[in-house]
């Protein structure tokens, strides 16, 4: 019978916990690209949808940069106005943004409120 080594050993955590670190130093870098990427070819769509919505999420999910999400979206929609759907992506992203805005302004008023402090 075939043993299978463990699924993560000591030095392998340790690399996983090392990629997480450099996770947001490499996310940093993806606005410029999408930047450069758009600029070189305007009518690329897919950059437009999939880098506004992924640069707008929160993190796990995303990179947890709505304005430049919601800039390079609203580039899009000025590049591609024909194309609808950037104006949904937006609209999604806007709305993310503020719910997430809002949530931090309800827990920070519950703590100010907290007879703890």
């Amino acid at each position: 019978m075939r043993r299978w080594p463990p699924i993560c050993t000591g030095r392998a955590s340790c690399s996983l916990r090392q990629q997480a670190r450099n996770r947001s130093a490499n996310l940093d870098l993806l606005w410029p690209l999408l930047d450069v990427t758009t600029t070189l070819d305007p009518n690329l769509i897919a950059a437009y949808h999939f880098g506004g919505m992924f640069l707008s999420d929160s993190p796990p999910r995303g990179a947890g940069q709505p304005q430049q999400g919601i800039k390079l979206l609203e580039r899009g929609i000025r590049a591609n106005p024909e194309h609808w759907r950037f104006f949904q992506d937006l609209d999604l992203s806007i709305t993310l943004t503020c719910e997430i805005i809002q949530r931090r302004q309800r827990l920070f008023w519950k703590e100010a409120r907290s007879p703890a402090r």
